[in-house]
C-alpha cells in the first residue's frame, strides 16, 4: 500500500517543486533570448519543456489541496482563462517591443523575471478558510463529510448506518 504523506507537509513539497519547475522555465527563456546557436536553442527547449511541463501537473494538484473537489472545477476554470488570456497577449506584447527596439532580448529577459518571481510567490500561498471557519477550507470539507447524510427517497441515513424503519423521515 502507498501512504501519502500529511496534506502539511504534501502542500509544502508541491509548492517548493512548483518554484523549481518555474525557475527551470525562466532560465530556459533567459537561455533563449542570448541564442545564436543550434544547441543554445536545443537547451532552452529541454530547460523550457521540463519546466513547463512539470508545473501543469503540481500546479493542479496545489489547487486541488487548497480548494478541495467542490469547487476544483470553478477554480481550474478561472485560472485556465488568465492562462488563456495571458497565451493571447504575450506575443502581441513582445511583439510590440519587437517593433520599437529591434530585439527580443528585453521582453524576453522581461518575461523571464515575471516567472521567476511568480515561482517565490507560491511560496508565500496559504490555504484559505472557508467563510465562518477558523480551519482551512480542506478542513471543513472534511468535516462535512463525516457528517454528510445521504438521502434516499424519504429516508435519511449516516453514512455506514443501516437503512431501519427507525431513521424514516
Amino acid at each position: 500500500m502507498i501512504r501519502r504523506p500529511p496534506r502539511s507537509t504534501q502542500g509544502v513539497s508541491s509548492a517548493a517543486s512548483d518554484v523549481y519547475k518555474r525557475q527551470l522555465q525562466a532560465l530556459g527563456v533567459v537561455v533563449l533570448a542570448v541564442a545564436h546557436s543550434l544547441p543554445v536553442v536545443l537547451l532552452f527547449t529541454v530547460l523550457f519543456a521540463v519546466g513547463h511541463g512539470g508545473r501543469g501537473p503540481i500546479f493542479v494538484s496545489i489547487r486541488g489541496e487548497f480548494y478541495g473537489r467542490n469547487r476544483f472545477g470553478t477554480i481550474m476554470g478561472i485560472g485556465n482563462l488568465i492562462t488563456g488570456i495571458s497565451g493571447v497577449a504575450t506575443p502581441l506584447v513582445l511583439g510590440i517591443l519587437f517593433d520599437n527596439q529591434g530585439t527580443y532580448i528585453p521582453g524576453l529577459l522581461g518575461m523571464a523575471a515575471i516567472t521567476f518571481i511568480g515561482g517565490f510567490l507560491i511560496l508565500f500561498a496559504v490555504r484559505p478558510t472557508a467563510p465562518g471557519t477558523s480551519d482551512g477550507l480542506t478542513e471543513s470539507i472534511a468535516t462535512r463529510s463525516r457528517k454528510r447524510v445521504r438521502t434516499v427517497s424519504n429516508l435519511k441515513v449516516a453514512p455506514g448506518e443501516p437503512v431501519t424503519p427507525t431513521n424514516q423521515r
